[in-house]
């Protein structure tokens, strides 16, 4: 805080605002990670993006370096956790269908019935 010469309720509010603007962009992300043909680049990019903002933080001389470094680490984030979701759900869809699933859910679904 000394190095930038802002004070807690500066900070605070800049927190507040990137999150926000991150939980609004996941909805966004969530209608194109549904359209991606190519999932893992996808989350290649997100996790890139990322990283690598925040690889830069310690070395951000101003507080608009600061301020674009978590934005873009923000906008990486959010990004990648709809993307996460769509991949989880073409996992569980690719184990409902194997043969091996259905045979040994069968065998112990009378135990929960």
């Amino acid at each position: 805080m000394r190095k930038f010469d802002i004070g807690v309720k500066e900070i605070a509010l800049l927190i507040t605002s990137i999150s926000f603007f991150s939980s609004i962009f996941q909805i966004v992300f969530g209608m194109i990670a549904s359209r991606l043909e190519s999932l893992k680049r996808g989350l290649f990019v997100s996790m890139l993006l990322t990283v690598g903002s925040m690889a830069l933080v310690g070395f951000s001389r101003n507080i608009v370096v600061l301020l674009l470094l978590f934005l873009m680490a923000y906008f990486g984030n959010s990004a990648f956790h709809p993307i996460g979701a769509v991949m989880r759900e073409e996992a569980v869809l690719i184990l409902c269908r194997s043969s091996w699933l259905q045979e040994h859910w069968e065998q112990h679904l009378d135990q929960f019935l």
